[in-house]
C-alpha cells in the first residue's frame, strides 16, 4: 500500500512539473514578443462553449475548445503573477484588468488581430527583417 502511495505522489510531482514548465515556456514566449501587455483576468472562470453539435460542429468549435483547454489547464492567479514579473524583468508596461464579466473567451477582433500578427510576421520574415 505504501508503495502505491509513494507511486502516485510522484505521478503528481511529475505532473506538477510538467503543467510548471509548460507554463513557464508560454508566459516566456508571450514577453518575448511583447512590447506592452496587458492581462485580462476573469474574476470566476466562466468557459465559453463552441456551438454545434457532435456530427456538426461549427467553425470554432475546435478554436474555442483549444482555448478552453488551455485556460483550465493553467492556473490563471499563477500565469497572471508569472507574466507581471517576467514584464517587469523586461522592462515591459504590464496592466493587470478584472474582468468582472467572468467570461474566457475567443472572439472574432481577437481572431483578427492573431491573423493580421500572422499576416505582418510572414511579411517581414519574406523582406529579411
Amino acid at each position: 500500500m505504501r508503495e502505491l502511495s509513494e507511486r502516485i505522489t510522484r505521478l503528481h510531482a511529475k505532473a506538477a512539473f510538467v503543467r510548471r514548465d509548460a507554463l513557464h515556456k508560454w508566459t516566456t514566449g508571450i514577453i518575448a514578443r511583447a512590447d506592452d501587455l496587458t492581462v485580462i483576468v476573469p474574476e470566476e472562470l466562466k468557459p465559453e462553449t463552441g456551438k454545434g453539435d457532435a456530427q456538426n460542429w461549427g467553425a470554432e468549435v475546435g478554436t474555442v475548445a483549444m482555448v478552453n483547454r488551455d485556460s483550465l489547464s493553467l492556473a490563471i492567479g499563477v500565469a497572471r503573477d508569472m507574466l507581471t514579473y517576467k514584464a517587469a524583468e523586461a522592462g515591459i508596461r504590464c496592466d493587470v484588468i478584472t474582468d468582472a464579466s467572468g467570461r474566457a473567451e475567443l472572439n472574432r477582433s481577437m481572431r483578427r488581430a492573431s491573423k493580421q500578427s500572422r499576416f505582418v510576421t510572414r511579411q517581414l520574415r519574406k523582406k529579411g527583417q
